[in-house]
């Protein structure tokens, strides 16, 4: 029982560990480029490919998908953006999200020592401020790889000592919407389709998941973001609602259309590198830049269909403001 536990704290401590590295990474590289991001969302227009190039730079500065969402609704709902202007950097924002998987998939060995040693001192002991943020940002860059080898330790040792659990992963590889319901589980607890996919990647490297198993749980780890978004729009205007409700839409459509090709697809990303580590980050890159692509065309009819399911209030009087409380709510 004690061989179990230590399996299983050794799993989920590294998932916390590479939590507590995105989260550290997002805060640093909010303190740099805060006020890029919102000078970025500010002057985006109506052009659906412009405000996707808009959200996926929010989003590669921010390190999460959910802060530039949850801020675009506090945009809407103070009236200083447009709920269509919403969803076309929400498109953005699925594709900059990918960066952190694709980071984390190389294999640096033991490298992350060094990493972690030099950001600290730099951070602990440099007097410029600019050198203290670089500090922390290198310094998070290797808690995310301290955190892999964690979780590449834990799997290994499951996949080794415990053979059923490497037969249970193939069986439910079988039935993809399994794989996908358990992802979207994953990210809803964690709250971050990085730290879902930075744990099937770490899985992939020791050969516990085979890819199409990894695909479905990437897939739903999409889906499993999409709760914080959801609770942040209740008392929210009625155009910040549909913001919510479109980013769960945009998520659950695109995997509703993958599902039925999940086998080609597979095939298609087995051949895209020879590791299978990078081919799940390609996989999460792939599939969220074909989803976005696939709903430019589309922006006007989700937008009027999330008009349709969530009406304007009668008496709603929606206007700019130069702060609003919903703000507050938003992770820092």
């Amino acid at each position: 029982m004690i061989e179990e536990l230590a399996i299983v704290f050794e799993i989920i401590g590294g998932l916390a560990l590479f939590m507590y590295g995105v989260t550290l990474l997002r805060e640093t590289l909010g303190k740099i480029s805060g006020k890029q991001v919102v000078r970025i969302l500010e002057k985006v227009s109506d052009d659906p490919i412009r405000g996707m190039g808009a959200g996926t730079a929010a989003t590669v500065l921010t390190q999460s998908s959910s802060i530039t969402v949850l801020t675009l609704i506090g945009f809407v709902n103070a009236g200083m953006m447009t709920f269509r202007q919403s969803v076309n950097i929400m498109l953005g924002s699925e594709i900059g999200t990918t960066v952190t998987a694709q980071l984390v998939s190389f294999d640096i060995g033991e490298f992350f020592w060094p990493l972690v040693a030099i950001g600290f001192f730099m951070k602990m002991f440099s007097k410029r401020e600019k050198f203290k943020l670089l500090g922390t940002v290198i310094f998070s860059l290797g808690l995310l790889f301290l955190a892999m080898y964690f979780m590449k330790q834990g799997a290994q040792t499951l996949t080794d000592n415990y053979p059923f659990f490497r037969i249970l992963i193939k069986d439910y590889g079988a039935i993809p919407i399994l794989g996908i319901l358990i992802g979207a589980l994953i990210a809803g607890v964690t709250q971050s389709s990085s730290a879902t996919t930075g744990l099937v990647i770490a899985m992939g490297s020791v050969g516990a998941i085979d890819l199409g198993p990894a695909i479905a749980l990437v897939m739903g780890a999409n889906i499993g973001t999409c709760f914080l978004e959801l609770f942040a729009g209740i008392g929210a205007t009625t155009p910040a609602k549909r913001t919510a409700a479109a980013q769960t839409i945009i998520n659950l459509v695109g995997v509703a259309l993958f599902l039925p090709f999940l086998a080609p697809f597979t095939s298609i990303i087995a051949a895209t590198s020879s590791e299978l580590p990078r081919q799940i980050a390609n996989a999460h890159t792939i599939f969220n830049v074909i989803v976005s692509f696939i709903f430019v065309p589309l922006v006007g009819l989700l937008v009027r269909f999330c008009e349709w399911i969530i009406p304007d209030k009668e008496g709603e009087v929606i206007g700019k403001h130069l702060f609003d409380d919903e703000m507050l709510h938003i992770p820092q």
